[in-house]
């Protein structure tokens, strides 16, 4: 409705003469939705904008301009307010045209076509397979396939990512530290290092690892025995030194299979958390892009654009000249290829695919985003083709203290217990109801809550109160054959109707600016505003025209609530 009336303004703006000419392109006004009931439904600043360019006094600009307004179909009445504002009061009809919109098609309302049918890959969470999920990618999580839907309803093509790190050095640490656990099981005096991988679940897999022919090969090989049986000091060079020795003891593909049968176990285990909490994602192996040759494809491109120099033994990629503060490794002195450089080939492969593509990275990938930058730019690649998100931190909050966690100890808080304790539905909420670029405090004992309190709780019962109500009224709302007259809806319907009027403005503005937290705010407020009017404005009233207006009326709200719920990837109960 908003923008319908903007594109009337904007046509009717050009047939007015002014004393000097104007170049509309130029004039940045503003109609939004007023916060107060009094200043009206709508508020336009025009009169202050052309003000500057015509060196008049606004209010008398707006006083020229308010016909214009008053003539704009589904307007009422406007009034010139404070320093030149225009205040804009909806006639009653188009606010009933609100509620046909949405109840003739429920899925519908809201959709937009800003993306025009362009391909999105939308890649989030992609922790390592080496450790379950925790409390910190269950936000990226919700975020992501948040976005993900919030996007199709505008318009793109997306395609939802999860990028597997399962070629790299960490999953070889991973393998080592089964192999200790298995060993520690048996009793031998094996260390595991601090720069290991801790936890009881590594120990579940090693265990489980244990009763296999291969492993019962292994544990009892005197040679490999001795190789575990000495101290290891808690360094990284140490660590990939072991690994050596363990390697050539066992043999690369005995090693290697052992830790992918290590990260596959985790991987598992991460799938499943996520399908719990309504998350879906294409699972894409690094290793794959080792396989495709894409690595060596994106060393041979840049070795042609002469990006690249070798030194000490390295092979580096030159990011200082396209915007990086220093340059980057893409192949070690040993031969082996970077993170780095899979990750570069695994961009530009998605690119290729892709108009657009988006990261929702931690906020501890905030240096990694020049250097992804720096080398699309050195493959000719638009950097604006690109966005990275990157999303705040989560502190567990429990009778007003921080819970202490520490992934490298093992000693965190599993996205598989928090959604145990509180909820799949409230996990998302909660995850969902902060701008991404802030700190999360998650309260537990609130999220606990079974109550109105809960901030969840509050909005679904919003949803489940309608649903009773039509229950009540022995009426099927999808089959509500009725019209509906402003009049019978009660003095207090305004600020409800107003709402349901901007909940294309809340979607088009969250695919905008891929942030989603603003559709959280609004389910709130519109929850509030239903309980407001059914509380003062009874529906089930013996006036069979008034009835059904304002059951028309609670159907529009119960379709609103439940798409957005949906959008969020929570669920819209009947009952409560």
């Amino acid at each position: 409705m908003r923008v319908a009336l903007m594109k009337s303004l904007s046509h009717a703006m050009t047939s007015i003469q002014f004393e000097a000419p104007i170049c509309w392109d130029d004039v940045a006004y503003v109609l939004e939705w007023s916060k107060h009931a009094e200043h009206g439904h709508l508020a336009c600043n025009i009169a202050l904008v052309l003000s500057k360019m015509l060196k008049q006094a606004p209010r008398s600009i707006a006083e020229r301009l308010k016909p214009i307004f008053e003539g704009l179909e589904g307007v009422d009445t406007v009034e010139v307010a404070g320093p030149g504002f225009l205040n804009i009061w909806l006639d009653p009809r188009t606010l009933e045209t609100i509620v046909a919109d949405i109840c003739d098609n429920p899925t519908h309302y809201g959709t937009c076509d800003i993306g025009q049918q362009r391909t999105v890959y939308l890649e989030y969470v992609s922790a390592n397979p080496t450790g379950p999920l925790h409390v910190g990618h269950g936000r990226n999580a919700a975020i992501g396939s948040t976005l993900a839907r919030v996007l199709s309803k505008g318009g793109y093509r997306v395609q939802e990512g999860y990028y597997v790190n399962d070629a790299g050095r960490q999953i070889q640490v991973l393998g080592l530290s089964c192999l200790i656990r298995a060993r520690q099981a048996l009793g031998q005096a094996c260390d595991l290092p601090n720069r290991c991988y801790q936890g009881e679940y590594v120990q579940a897999i090693a265990r489980v690892w244990s009763d296999t022919a291969e492993a019962q090969l292994w544990l009892n090989d005197p040679e490999l025995i001795n190789i575990l049986e000495q101290g290891i000091e808690d360094t990284d060079a140490a660590i990939d030194a072991r690994i050596v020795s363990v390697s050539d003891r066992m043999g690369h593909e005995a090693f290697q299979s052992m830790c992918q049968y290590a990260s596959t176990v985790v991987l598992s285990d991460i799938q499943d958390d996520l399908s719990a909490c309504g998350v879906s994602p294409h699972f894409l192996s690094e290793q794959s892009i080792y396989d495709q040759g894409a690595v060596d494809d994106l060393i041979k491109d840049l070795h042609s654009k002469g990006c690249l120099a070798w030194r000490e033994g390295a092979l580096w990629f030159k990011a200082t000249d396209f915007g990086d503060e220093k340059d980057r490794v893409l192949k070690r002195a040993n031969g082996q290829f970077t993170y780095f450089a899979a990750d570069a080939a695994y961009h530009r492969a998605q690119l290729n695919q892709y108009e657009h593509m988006v990261n929702i990275w931690g906020s501890d990938h905030h240096g990694y985003v020049a250097r992804i930058q720096a080398v699309l730019k050195a493959l000719g690649v638009a950097p604006e083709r690109l966005k990275c998100i990157l999303v705040q931190f989560v502190n567990l909050v429990e009778s007003g203290q921080r819970i202490s966690m520490s992934t490298r100890s093992g000693s965190f808080v599993t996205l598989r217990q928090l959604r145990d304790d509180v909820g799949a539905d409230v996990c998302r909420f909660f995850y969902l109801m902060r701008k991404f670029d802030q700190h999360m405090d998650f309260d537990l004992d609130l999220a606990r809550t079974q109550s109105q309190d809960n901030p969840v709780y509050y909005v679904q019962y919003a949803h489940a109160r309608i649903c009773r109500l039509f229950d009540q009224a022995g009426l099927d709302p999808n089959n509500l054959n009725a019209s509906i007259c402003f009049q019978h809806l009660g003095s207090g319907v305004e600020p409800l109707l107003c709402h349901l009027a901007q909940y294309p403005d809340v979607i088009a503005q969250s695919i905008v600016s891929y942030e989603v937290h603003g559709i959280v705010f609004y389910l709130q407020s519109l929850a509030t505003l239903l309980h407001r009017y059914y509380n003062t404005e009874h529906c089930l009233v013996s006036d069979i025209d008034m009835r059904m207006s304002r059951l028309k009326l609670m159907h529009a709200v119960q379709c609103v609530l439940k798409q957005g719920l949906e959008l969020l990837g929570v669920q819209a109960p009947a009952t409560m």
